[in-house]
């Protein structure tokens, strides 16, 4: 199963910020609730980086006076992701080994289209084996495909 499957999934996820953008642009965001992550973007809408709640809490924590940094300031530059045609069990065992919740799912032209989850890819992972074991069922059962 390839990523793109569950693009509509992954797409309500997503969340961008400018790199110019303040950090506290970013920390209203995370404080809606709804994003655990960020994709940062440039000047042309490609990703550059990620912010997560984790650094936003680490920024605040070290920063005398956080809500003055801009995104970039606060960024990580060099992150993980994924492309729709990527395999979603091989990049779910990749987000495992490096204990990753979240990946931004990229374009070709790296310009955001998703959030993946942990969570989104495991539960397609297991529907997908659950259709196919109702297949095999009904096919031994006498039933045919359906």
């Amino acid at each position: 199963m390839r990523i793109d499957n569950i693009l509509p999934v992954i797409a309500t996820r997503l969340a961008t910020i400018s790199r110019d953008a303040q950090f506290v642009d970013a920390a209203r965001l995370f404080g809606a609730g709804a994003y655990r992550m960020l994709v940062v973007c440039g000047p042309a809408g490609e990703a550059v980086g990620i912010v997560t709640r984790t650094d936003a809490m680490r920024h605040v924590g070290r920063h005398p006076d956080p809500l003055t940094a801009t995104v970039a300031e606060v960024m990580i530059p060099s992150f993980t992701c994924a492309r729709l045609s990527d395999d979603l069990l091989a990049t779910w065992h990749v987000m495992a080994a490096a204990r990753l919740n979240h990946v931004p799912v990229l374009s070709e032209a790296g310009k955001p289209l998703g959030t993946l989850t942990a969570d989104d890819a495991l539960k397609a992972l297991l529907d997908a084996e659950d259709y196919e074991e109702r297949l095999l069922r009904d096919y031994i059962a006498g039933l045919g495909y359906r």
